[in-house]
């Protein structure tokens, strides 16, 4: 569109330049005649219209050559222009088409880029969740608030707690009927499971304290994501009912579970366990 109005403008300015051209030519022939038909120097009104039509054809004729000249120009410049413009606007056209090739290859080449590297850069999923709980045997802090049982004040502090082994089936039955005769057997689809966890209140500030801390701050949730009910049993060295802060304690957990589930520890529905 715009080269189009550069060529009518260049069309325009030519075609004053020629009829400039052609006006003047033809004035500068009418002032030769006039020029040729000099009055009798006897008829003074004579002579003096002459020299006022010839100094009226002079003025005439210098304007005609000044817009000559201009329109020249004009459509010198016009001319000149034209071509520079085409090129610019060729180079820059040119530009943006590399410029957009280049993009696309880009997004080509990042588009198809293996998942493992774009793995590298992810970052990595939080663990302790439900979804991701934290990986068996390894051992984790959370923040939380205990009951101090000598000043009777709650007080910050974290717990260290390590899942460190999982028994279930006939061998946690045998725990359990060998610490308590009248233990309830497991109904049909059903089974024990223990696991053992080693726990730390780390407080610095609270050295000299003794947390309430029970086994009933912990649950268990099937893999499906559904808490299991609670069960009364007698089990072997239970996590008690205090602990000293900063002094490490184990102790079992139990639960009844579905025959071959895989399920989680909760601790206060702050933090999830695997327990294999």
């Amino acid at each position: 569109m715009e080269k189009i109005i550069i060529s009518a403008l260049l069309i325009f300015s030519l075609s004053l330049f020629v009829l400039s051209l052609c006006l003047h030519i033809q004035l500068k022939k009418k002032i030769k005649r006039l020029m040729t038909k000099k009055p009798n120097t006897r008829q003074r009104k004579a002579q003096l219209r002459w020299n006022q039509t010839q100094k009226m054809l002079k003025k005439r004729l210098a304007k005609r050559l000044i817009f000559v000249i201009c329109f020249g120009l004009v459509s010198l410049m016009v001319g000149l222009t034209l071509p520079f413009y085409s090129e610019n606007r060729f180079k820059a056209s040119s530009e943006s088409t590399f410029k957009t090739e280049v993009n696309a290859d880009q997004n080509q080449l990042i588009l198809n880029t293996p998942e493992q590297s774009i793995e590298k850069d992810e970052v990595p999923e939080k663990t302790g969740t439900q979804e991701n709980p934290q990986p068996f045997s390894q051992p984790v802090r959370v923040a939380a608030n205990f009951l101090d049982l000598n000043t009777m004040t709650f007080f910050p502090a974290e717990l260290e707690v390590t899942v460190l082994n999982s028994i279930r089936g006939e061998e946690a039955w045998r725990l359990l009927v060998g610490e308590n005769q009248f233990n309830p057997v497991a109904p049909a689809g059903k089974e024990y499971i223990l696991n053992r966890l080693k726990c730390k209140i780390v407080a610095p500030e609270n050295s000299t304290a003794i947390a309430k801390f029970s086994e009933f701050d912990f649950s268990y949730y099937s893999k499906e994501g559904n808490p299991y009910e609670r069960v009364t049993v007698i089990a072997p060295d239970r996590l008690g009912s205090e602990l000293e802060v900063n002094v490490e304690k184990e102790g079992y957990l139990y639960a009844l579970i579905d025959s071959g589930d895989v399920p989680v520890i909760n601790y206060q529905n702050n933090l999830f366990l695997a327990t294999e």
